[in-house]
């Protein structure tokens, strides 16, 4: 009984032994794949990552990266993590345990110079690996593509001034008819429509112009430029109008 139970834990032991180095083997066949996976792990206890398995590079040579905006807070040493699929890279920090930057992939991913692909050769990037290529590559184009076509239409609406300004008119003195004076003025301006005509709650020394929607910057100097004043805030206790811009007019203001 002895010798048999001596021969059934030696059998364990040689058992677990067996599997222990398969194990071992396993997890030796692909490091740079399981060192991406244990990162992954580990970021996606604080942030929500791509549900996909992501291709790890590391920054090699900080200096080669500096002119990339990306890499602006990053060291030697950092790692990259590439979801393809998701079109993401997320720059982690493993000594802090701490996430330093993150993007969305663009064309320009494709110019790292310095960042070792997934066997750890330096000087390739990971973003020219083959896989990464066949990926995602039509997908970066699309996205530069969409970007460049969007971006002057975004721009247009920021800065271009909308076709009609309402513009609302307020008499801050005690001269009868200086609105009206002012609306008739500025109503010979494009894009002008002429809004309420009223008497102010307080008494203005300086014609003020308020950009009420607050996207006429450009129009508030043309009107300056017609009727001189100066851009100010809404002052507190003026009723504010139904318009894009309220003029009051103060007692700088020279009627014609």
């Amino acid at each position: 009984m002895i010798a048999l139970a001596i021969c059934l834990v030696l059998g364990l032991l040689g058992l677990t032994g067996y599997f222990y180095y398969k194990y071992k083997i396993a997890s030796q066949a692909n490091p740079a794949e399981n060192e991406a996976q244990t990162y992954a792990a580990k970021i996606g206890k604080f942030i929500l990552l791509p549900a996909e398995e992501p291709t790890l590079a590391t920054v090699a040579d900080i200096e080669k990266l500096k002119d990339q905006p990306f890499f602006a807070n990053a060291q030697n040493g950092d790692k990259v993590l590439f979801f393809t699929q998701a079109q993401k890279a997320l720059l982690y920090r493993p000594a802090e345990n701490k996430v330093i930057e993150i993007m969305a992939i663009s064309s320009s991913t494709a110019l790292e110079p310095s960042l070792p692909d997934q066997g750890g050769n330096p000087g390739e990037s990971s973003v020219n690996q083959e896989s990464a290529d066949k990926a995602s590559a039509e997908s970066w184009k699309a996205e530069q593509t969409v970007s460049e076509e969007q971006t002057p239409a975004e721009s247009q609406l920021k800065e271009a001034p909308p076709k009609t300004v309402k513009v609302a008119v307020y008499n801050g003195t005690s001269t009868k008819g200086l609105a009206k004076n002012i609306s008739e003025k500025i109503s010979a301006l494009s894009g002008v429509e002429i809004g309420a005509i009223a008497n102010a709650e307080g008494v203005y020394a300086k014609t003020i112009i308020i950009d009420l929607s607050g996207n006429n910057e450009a129009f508030v100097q043309s009107l300056m430029e017609k009727i001189g004043g100066e851009e100010s805030a809404l002052p507190e206790g003026e009723q504010k109008p139904e318009a894009d811009i309220l003029i009051i007019s103060g007692s700088d203001f020279k009627a014609d």
